[in-house]
């Protein structure tokens, strides 16, 4: 059997209730990428609450198919929540449990209904649906810029309202991995997202989102197999690079590097988060190699560093999901993520027709997941439940195919 391919049995699967199925789904996602941030009780100094999804989770636990046939997600994502889910339960019992858990739940709720509910829909269609609402949340951010642009002002401290939890940082980089559903078209469209992506990164100063928009756009050219776009992509990023470098008053670069959101870029490692991050990744490093089995329970791990570190630790997670895996549910939840992530990864570069939205937008979290994020994201499960189920349907579409030919020999 193999681990990283989704299994199928006979020739398609086959899953009941397709209609409310698919209203559902679309419902879900746009709830997933609109109002993930939305506290029904907030438990205050706690830094928990009760968010809308977790209530919406249970409507959508309840429309899950009851009688199903053929449908086998892939081994390496069920095994991934298995584990995780497992160890959880068992560090649990020894640490003391953690909120986090539940997010685990719901993640792996919302993969199996994405990838049920991709069993049922078309691809074509989703992919239309996913692009107009990313459309749809592009206007919504941009409305909501120009209505706080006193506030975006002060700079990366802004405290503002966000659609993701997770601040600026987090929704910026949300915003340029939705770029990847826009793979495939037209050349000129393609270009005029990426510039208003690059505009909120550099607005929102996130530098992870600066990155992401470069390596996709890098990434469309590729796709494209069309020397011509990606040499206009070079040509562009030359002619950027070298007006920025002749617009520098290099007198005044600190006022104009904060402006154009591009400043912290020169301070890494000077006093700013990054810094931070690798202290915390530091500090982590002795509780990895006390617990590297099974790990310091979820949740736990911040909690455990936190006391150790001379400055003072906001975040409740280390924003890197590798580390933060190994620190807290040990090797074997992170194996089965990592190996998930380099069969799609394969699959996207050696097959670049084969649902390359949904691999690029992954490939493009498991990049950003070295410096944020925490593994648990409800919308990231989703898109891998979505890529899961499209991918189970083309299998079966092709072991269909193949049998009719060796009948017909």
């Amino acid at each position: 059997m193999n681990l990283f391919q989704t299994q199928t049995i006979g020739t398609s699967p086959q899953i009941n209730n397709r209609k409310g199925l698919l209203y559902s789904g679309a419902l879900s996602f746009i709830f997933l990428m609109f109002f993930p941030n939305i506290d029904i009780i907030d438990f205050g100094d706690t830094g928990s609450s009760i968010k809308m999804y977790h209530f919406y989770g249970i409507f959508v636990l309840l429309l899950l198919p009851i009688e199903k046939r053929n449908i086998h997600p892939p081994l390496t994502a069920v095994l991934f929540f298995v584990s995780a889910l497992l160890i959880a339960i068992l560090n649990g019992q020894r640490f003391g449990f953690d909120g986090r858990i539940v997010t685990l739940l719901y993640s792996l709720v919302f993969f199996y209904y994405f990838f049920c509910f991709a069993c049922a829909a078309s691809y074509e269609k989703v992919l239309f649906f996913l692009q107009n609402t990313t459309l749809l949340l592009y206007a919504a951010v941009f409305i909501k810029s120009i209505l706080l642009w006193n506030e975006l002002q002060i700079g990366y401290m802004a405290d503002i309202y966000c659609f993701f939890p997770g601040g600026k940082n987090i929704e910026s980089t949300w915003i340029a991995l939705f770029l990847s559903f826009f793979i495939r078209k037209k050349a000129a469209i393609f270009l005029m997202l990426s510039l208003y992506a690059m505009t909120i990164a550099l607005l929102y100063e996130s530098r992870t989102s600066q990155l992401l928009v470069v390596i996709i756009a890098i990434l469309y050219g590729a796709h494209r197999c069309n020397p011509r776009i990606m040499y206009g992509f070079f040509i562009l990023g030359v002619i950027g690079m070298t007006m920025l470098l002749l617009s520098v008053d290099y007198d005044a670069i600190t006022t104009i590097a904060k402006a154009y959101g591009v400043g912290r870029f020169s301070n890494i490692g000077d006093g700013d988060g990054f810094a931070k991050r690798v202290m915390m990744w530091g500090l982590a490093l002795p509780h990895i190699q006390n617990e590297w089995l099974f790990g310091n329970g979820i949740g736990n791990i911040i909690p455990l560093i936190r006391p150790e570190s001379e400055l003072n630790i906001f975040e409740n997670n280390l924003h890197n999901i590798y580390i933060q895996l190994l620190a807290e549910l040990g090797i074997i939840p992170l194996i089965m993520f990592v190996c998930f992530i380099l069969y799609v990864m394969h699959i996207y570069f050696t097959r670049r027709t084969h649902l390359p939205e949904l691999a690029l937008f992954i490939f493009g979290y498991a990049v950003a997941g070295v410096v944020q994020f925490t593994g648990f994201e409800i919308l990231f499960w989703a898109v891998v439940g979505l890529y899961s189920g499209f991918k189970l349907k083309r299998s079966a579409f092709s072991e269909a195919t193949l049998e009719g030919e060796n009948r017909g020999c």
